[in-house]
């Protein structure tokens, strides 16, 4: 919706013909407080909940013909809107222009306002006034804010997508938001959730005008090796230029995100709770195109065959119509979990020993052959580039 204008102009007294004279201006919230001309009562400072900001003025000498136009600049001294009005009688008189602010875009402005006023294309006079957001309410009931995520484990090389949500229930406040890690497994450890926002941080977004909107903050792929460890993110906004530290500084919920970051997504996590560790499986590392393709085994049911990319799984077991059969065979000694792209040939051998055997390709890639843990792999250029287990 367009925003309002209140177009109105009243004759005073017949003159005689002459250039129309600006007499005084009046920022008002009820230009018809009087009767005929009065000059109405003065308010310069508005709230986003108040109904409409008013420029009243009085001028004299006007000719049928002649113009009042308003010219609204908001905070940021952008023309917001601008309203015409023709005056249709000769004399003085009064007139009066108008913004809708309640449930229009000027509530989510909060600043200082200019208006400019024109008689007949001449600059006359220039008013100012204020709207503002309206003081967050107590409980942070002023917004909704929730996190969202393709992952909540997040594995080498795999896609994360993570941002937040906000629901505005009060459009225009001015907000703050930040965001903090509480990490379990080798950070500070806080006694409260709300500690974490002690530590005086920046803001991950400052004055922020309060809508609803959705916004990404991390939109890409991890690296080859990363600590593997569980954290949570949280998230709380505060009135502009507040303290995340104190609670009463908070008009949302605080929201909570729970992340771990392992060798193993969620799907290969439920697959090995469901089955165990697979019989066997061949794990191989794709450095240049950053990709981890597994082939896990299992000897019994339907679906003997699990495959992921990246964590991905790649094929259900009610979309497989393979069977196998065979003679009971142990699980293998260490889960796909232990290794992943950062891997090193130094910790193979540290876990594994020394290989009984190694054979080594035209290509100069290395096979490394350990019997006691039925396993082997493949080296090429100091990197890992496969790992089978049987």
């Amino acid at each position: 919706m367009a925003p309002a204008a209140g177009l109105i102009a009243v004759l005073l007294a017949a003159s005689p013909a002459h250039a129309i004279t600006f007499g005084e201006k009046v920022v008002t919230a009820d230009p018809l407080a009087g009767s005929g001309c009065t000059t109405p009562t003065s308010k310069t400072s508005f709230s986003s909940t108040d109904a409409r900001v008013w420029v009243w003025l009085s001028f004299s000498g006007a000719v049928d013909g002649d113009t009042v136009e308003w010219r609204w600049f908001d905070p940021s001294n952008a023309q917001y809107f601008t309203a015409t009005f023709t005056i249709t009688f000769d004399g003085d008189g009064c007139a009066w222009g108008s913004i809708d602010v309640a449930g229009h875009p000027a509530a989510t402005l909060p600043g200082q306002w200019k208006t400019e006023v024109y008689l007949s294309g001449a600059l006359a006079t220039t008013a100012t006034f204020t709207i503002s957001a309206p003081p967050p309410p107590s409980g942070g009931g002023a917004a909704h804010l929730e996190f969202f995520t393709n992952e909540q484990i997040l594995v080498p090389w795999g896609f994360v997508q993570l941002g937040y949500r906000i629901k505005s229930f009060q459009p225009g406040v001015p907000v703050d938001l930040y965001v903090a890690m509480l990490l379990d497994g080798g950070g500070p450890q806080c006694i409260s959730p709300e500690l974490v926002f002690t530590s005086g941080g920046p803001a991950v977004a400052s004055a922020l005008s309060l809508a609803n909107m959705e916004t990404t903050i991390v939109d890409g792929f991890l690296p080859a090796g990363f600590e593997a460890i569980t954290s949570a993110a949280y998230g709380i906004l505060v009135a502009a230029g507040t303290s995340p530290g104190d609670p009463a500084n908070w008009v949302s919920n605080l929201a909570v995100l729970d992340l771990a970051m392992g060798t193993l997504s969620f799907e290969q996590r439920r697959v090995i709770a469901e089955r165990g560790n697979p019989n066997a499986y061949v794990i191989q590392f794709f450095h240049d195109t950053a990709q981890r393709v597994e082939t896990w085994l299992y000897w019994s049911g339907l679906g003997p065959v699990v495959q992921f990319i990246n964590g991905r799984r790649l094929a259900r077991d009610d979309e497989n119509e393979r069977a196998a059969a065979s003679v009971v065979t142990p699980p293998v000694f260490y889960d796909p979990g232990r290794f992943g792209p950062a891997t090193s040939p130094a910790e193979i051998r540290a876990l594994l020993g020394d290989p009984d055997r190694v054979v080594t390709s035209p290509s100069g890639a290395q096979t490394w052959f350990f019997e006691d843990s039925r396993m082997s792999v493949t080296v090429r250029g100091g990197v890992i580039r496969q790992i089978e287990a049987h």
